[in-house]
């Protein structure tokens, strides 16, 4: 493990050596031909040239993100790029806007510094006023809130497949359960010949009774009835004989 030097000692040797680069003579390029350094045609071509630098409002629709957004009567709005913390979000507010009906407007902001100051649109890109974050309770750089807004939707689909699972758990478990309560067709064997039974036994202390079963108890009462009107009839008939 080998300790690195601190940052301004890095920064510095880096400027020693670009500085000595420049001014090498002899630079094998189109403009150097050979002869030139870096320093002295930049002396020659652009020492003396008007330089134009990028205005603060320039800078600002380049290099900020934008978000539209809708401003209260208050003259107060929040943005997504905060996300939520404990569920709440940044409020900003507009002092130059409160009191006024200017509805729906562009907001750009650092990415960085969610938690400073914020610049102000309407929807044609014309510049109204600043805003400061008045409410800093959500996160202070759009990395943060792309963080825990990547975790909390993990957590949710972990969640979810841990509901799906449960509820999969459960359900192979009652399967298993029924099993112990349903009887297979193998455990139903027709017999290869029924048998009718007229009669049949059981034991009532030391007696051995002999009862009839249901169907051979209907067929004699039939049969006894068949009977008794045959003879009723055959006496009646004798009777008009005499």
């Amino acid at each position: 493990f080998k300790k690195g030097v601190n940052k301004a000692l890095f920064l510095e040797v880096l400027e020693q050596g670009v500085r000595l680069w420049n001014d090498k003579a002899g630079r094998e390029t189109e403009l150097g031909q050979g002869i030139f350094s870096a320093d002295q045609l930049w002396a020659r071509d652009y020492a003396q040239t008007h330089q134009t630098f990028a205005t603060e409002e320039q800078l600002r629709q380049l290099m900020m993100l934008g978000e539209s957004t809708k401003v209260d009567k208050h003259g107060r709005f929040t943005l997504k790029a905060g996300y939520v913390l404990n569920n709440q979000k940044n409020v900003y507010e507009a002092q130059a806007l409160i009191g006024g009906n200017v509805g729906n407007v562009i907001v750009r902001y650092d990415p960085d510094d969610l938690h400073g100051t914020v610049h102000i649109y309407d929807q044609n890109g014309v510049y109204l006023c600043d805003g400061e974050c008045v409410e800093k309770v959500a996160f202070n750089s759009e990395e943060g809130a792309r963080v825990q807004k990547r975790l909390i939707n993990e957590q949710r689909r972990i969640t979810k497949k841990m509901v799906d699972n449960h509820e999969k758990l459960g359900e192979h478990e009652m399967a298993q359960y029924r099993k112990q309560f349903e009887q297979s067709a193998a455990d139903f064997v027709e017999p290869a010949e029924k048998q009718a039974f007229s009669w049949t036994q059981f034991v009532d202390g030391n007696t051995v009774k002999t009862i009839k079963l249901d169907h051979e108890l209907e067929t004699e009462t039939k049969e006894q009835n068949t009977l008794s009107f045959e003879q009723d009839l055959f006496n009646g008939l004798k009777q008009v004989q005499k």
